[in-house]
């Protein structure tokens, strides 16, 4: 098999470019940015292009795990190296829109009109509803309970 051929149908290796970019980030601190342009030459990828995207979000998996950084998106510019408030805010920001997932999952299986399921179809579908409004119900406790030990915050989910 040519190795064009190869590097299409099982992916081409992304161990030594992912190796670079976490090196480089080991020489920055809080507030510095990463540009596109750098971390492009680190990935030997074109910019925008599915391997940049692809070692990117290697090198950025790699980072979270083993140094404990999410690193953010500076659209246009690259990756910034946050501060612990902004990594702080950047996770409730996932938090918040994970609320609001499971809110539109809750509206669309009640959606669901009983004639287009079956039996079991009607039972799962009772079912996701009935946990997500647990999970909304335990989610509102933890806000209240975290609102009495901080004091109300603009960053919890409601």
């Amino acid at each position: 098999m040519s190795t064009t051929i190869q590097s299409i149908m099982q992916g081409r290796p992304t161990a030594r470019e992912v190796q670079a970019i976490v090196a480089l980030f080991e020489t920055k601190r809080a507030g510095d940015l990463l540009p596109h342009e750098v971390l492009e030459t680190l990935a030997r990828a074109e910019p925008g292009s599915a391997r940049y995207r692809t070692v990117i979000g290697a090198a950025r998996r790699r980072i979270l795990r083993e140094h404990g950084v999410e690193l953010m998106t500076v659209r246009g510019l690259g990756y910034k190296v946050p501060t612990g408030d902004e990594q702080l805010r950047q996770s409730a920001g996932h938090l918040r829109r994970g609320v609001k997932r499971i809110g539109y999952g809750a509206r669309v299986a009640d959606a669901i009109a009983d004639h287009r399921l079956d039996t079991q179809g009607r039972a799962r579908r009772d079912h996701i509803v009935q946990r997500i409004a647990y999970l909304a119900a335990m989610g509102k406790v933890e806000r209240k309970e975290l609102e009495m030990e901080l004091g109300k915050t603009e960053t919890l989910p409601r």
